[in-house]
């Protein structure tokens, strides 16, 4: 057996032991509550808001292409109201 067949073996060995003892691993890269508390304190306070454009619903479809195209300058907000 090859040496990276032996790790491929081990990886997923590895892989299934943490899967079938119900092992969870997490993380975070933007900290816990306390941290993302303090930036939603924050926005508000000192008027940091998102830039968005409201959408009708019939929009979806072309709002969509725009963020696969990477065409998309704002976040969409779908208006329910046109539903």
């Amino acid at each position: 057996m090859s040496h990276l067949k032996l790790q491929k073996l081990l990886y997923y060995t590895q892989a299934y032991h943490l899967a079938n003892t119900r092992v969870n691993f997490n993380a975070s890269l933007i900290g816990g509550i306390p941290e993302t508390q303090e930036v939603v304190t924050y926005c508000p306070d000192h008027k940091v808001l998102p830039q968005i454009q409201v959408i009708k619903a019939a929009e979806v479809n072309d709002a969509w292409a725009k963020v696969l195209d990477k065409k998309a300058r704002y976040r969409f907000v779908i208006d329910t109201a046109t539903i």
